[in-house]
């Protein structure tokens, strides 16, 4: 599947009143009111870091996306607010689908930044209302379009969406991992002592193994701007190392997130860690804050012939217990699929993405397809 931009050069300003709410849908919106508006729902809504201000504000400057805006204002005061991008993907070589993503560009490169927790922002008591009129709006609206997809978004809000629009399918599930850091005691060694025998085990053992090899372990968090950037950079080098399709051999990639830490490194934002033992770098972990929730983004480790030596594990460790004495309340791992994610954590849960299909013959016929194929690798996996 591929994904072109298809960007409309005809402005319209579309308000419709659903359940309520006045929905506003346009593509004529200015910089400074996306900002003015955006900011004032973010002010009372604890959220995700990846519906903050400031990594959208880096996105919308750094890709310069063609912005179609929703918003949702009841009794006269703005409570929900989703910003749209245009798109067309190609999918199995003939279904042209035109896609609205959400705070998405649809090109890979520019959506390689792996935004999570996707959702419009919103006042927490209109959240799942807001939104569900904002989304009947576009489907009222003249705007052509075949598919709206809302990518890694909580499960349990993909379900609401889906209960309340008809046409919708949920997928790409990919697990999302984290520690309930409150639930730890203030301990030197609360957060190793939480963990299950073998996995303490394996920890320790790492670090005696590291520190006879090398010397004391050490973690250095970047104290400015500068050597954020030099940190996130030599990541890079562990990480390529690591993955075929690192986000490091992209330059929209490392664009953004280098414009990131420059914009709110001084916010306290943005922590990078860099692991040592003695001289020898064990790794790099790169991390967003928000509200005491530690958002765990990338690591770039350096593995060793020994399987006995884990960086990840000795790195995590050390790092959560520096969140547990600095009284954050959760460590987050995110999505994806990962067997240290589930010997870290505490609780597991599920981002989806939900997209929601105008009728239309070629998404019927692919809608189609996809149950054929999903009922025959059933019966070939029972056979």
């Amino acid at each position: 599947m591929k994904s072109n931009h298809n960007k409309s050069t005809q402005k319209y300003n579309h308000i419709i009143t659903i359940d309520g709410y006045q929905v506003t849908i346009t593509n004529a919106c200015q910089y400074q009111s996306i900002e003015d508006n955006w900011t004032s729902l973010e002010h009372n809504n604890p959220s995700s870091y990846f519906l903050s201000w400031h990594w959208i504000s880096t996105w919308i400057k750094t890709y310069s996306p063609n912005l179609i805006a929703v918003t949702a204002s009841y009794g006269g005061n703005l409570v929900a607010m989703g910003l749209f991008s245009e798109s067309i993907s190609i999918r199995h070589k003939i279904i042209h689908s035109r896609q609205l993503r959400l705070h998405q560009t649809g090109k890979a490169s520019e959506d390689q930044i792996w935004i999570e927790y996707n959702d419009f922002i919103s006042d927490p008591n209109h959240q799942e209302q807001a939104t569900n009129a904002c989304l009947k709006a576009l489907h009222k609206s003249p705007f052509e379009w075949d598919e709206i997809v809302i990518s890694m978004i909580k499960e349990e809000r993909a379900k609401q969406i889906s209960d309340a629009l008809i046409k919708t399918t949920i997928d790409a599930l990919q697990p999302s991992y984290l520690t309930n850091l409150t639930a730890l005691q203030p301990t030197k060694n609360a957060y190793l002592d939480s963990l299950s025998k073998n996995t303490r085990h394996q920890i320790n053992r790492s670090i005696r193994l590291y520190e006879s090899k090398y010397g004391s372990i050490s973690i250095h968090l970047a104290e400015n701007k500068k050597q954020a950037i030099t940190y996130f950079r030599e990541a890079g080098k562990y990480h390529l190392m690591r993955w075929k399709d690192s986000g490091y051999k992209n330059p929209d990639f490392t664009n953004f997130h280098e414009n990131l830490i420059d914009n709110v490194f001084f916010e306290n934002e943005v922590h990078i860690f860099k692991l040592k033992a003695g001289n020898r770098v064990l790794g790099i972990l790169y991390f967003h804050i928000m509200n005491k929730r530690v958002f765990f983004y990338l690591q770039g480790l350096q593995y060793e012939s020994d399987n006995k030596l884990k960086p990840g594990l000795v790195a995590h460790c050390l790092i959560t217990q520096h969140y547990v004495d600095l009284g954050m309340s959760t460590y987050d791992y995110m999505g994806g699929e990962s067997r240290y994610k589930g010997q870290m954590s505490s609780d597991i849960s599920n981002l989806v993405t939900v997209s929601l299909k105008r009728p239309r013959l070629k998404l019927y016929i692919e809608d189609f397809a996809r149950l054929i194929k999903t009922k025959l690798l059933s019966r070939w996996t029972r056979g």
